[in-house]
């Protein structure tokens, strides 16, 4: 699995609203800072918006901040935000793609469903807290 550009743009917008403690923080601010695009930042901004990682104020002292608690949002919650449903193989999400169709008798698919359950349990058990305090 490789991760979007913008996987890691929201990432990075996360865990700087996060340094933020909660503060409101416009969209010109955030991009200046990060280093991304203002229309691009906006993006996945919205995107984040959409799947309720942040939360957006209007009018001249408004702008964004962490919808819940950076201890409240997992790494998967933020892929998924922007990746949409993951899955490692395509046979794992529909099994119509296998000719054994997940008859129980493909070893692969086994191996790999055991891999990606293992990925999902350690994303859903790493947060934003997390993050940030490897990077700081």
């Amino acid at each position: 699995m490789k991760l979007q550009m913008t996987t890691i743009y929201a990432i990075r917008i996360l865990c700087y609203l996060h340094l933020k403690e909660n503060q409101l923080t416009s969209a010109a601010e955030m991009s200046s800072e990060l280093g991304i695009g203002y229309q691009y930042l906006m993006k996945v901004i919205n995107q984040l918006r959409i799947a309720e990682l942040v939360e957006s104020t209007q009018g001249c002292r408004g702008g964004f901040r962490l919808a819940r608690s950076a201890s409240d949002i997992s790494i998967y919650d933020i892929i998924r935000a922007i990746e949409g449903d993951i899955c490692i193989m395509p046979c794992l999400e529909n099994d119509t793609y296998c000719v054994l169709h997940d008859s129980g008798d493909c070893t692969v698919n086994k191996i790999f469903r055991t891999l990606q359950e293992h990925m999902f349990t350690r994303l859903h058990n790493k947060n934003l807290s997390d993050l940030v305090s490897v990077a700081t």
